[in-house]
């Protein structure tokens, strides 16, 4: 994105805006994009508040967050069809998320310690 940045400034001057125009959409659009991700997924709510009640830091296997976020929204959530019902799946959507995460505070970061994987998430 880097490049187009720098291309689509370069050729402000051509299209009538000026470099502050298109930085402040550009901004505005990158921050939309980052908001409508976390919404559209079922994970980013309850792990945002997860992590929040945890002070900010967590540490364990996927099978134990998927427990603790499953109860933490209840039974009807964790039965919708778009609920992670295995643990490679959360992981899945958490690696997918990861770079929207980062972006509101949150570090995904999935390690092996040697006989399992292990998530840790932190907050800034």
């Amino acid at each position: 994105m880097t490049d187009f940045a720098t291309w689509a400034v370069a050729a402000c001057p051509g299209l009538g805006i000026t470099k502050g125009q298109f930085l402040e959409a550009y901004r505005g659009n990158r921050k939309s994009a980052v908001e409508t991700a976390l919404e559209a997924s079922p994970v980013a709510a309850p792990l945002l508040k997860f992590l929040e009640a945890e002070g900010g830091e967590w540490s364990g296997t996927a099978s134990d967050l998927l427990a603790l976020l499953a109860a933490q929204v209840g039974d009807q959530a964790a039965r919708s069809r778009d609920w992670p019902k295995r643990p490679h799946v959360l992981s899945g959507k958490l690696k997918r998320l990861a770079p929207a995460l980062r972006k509101v505070g949150v570090s995904v970061e999935l390690r092996h310690d040697g006989r399992q994987r292990v998530l840790r998430l932190r907050t800034r």
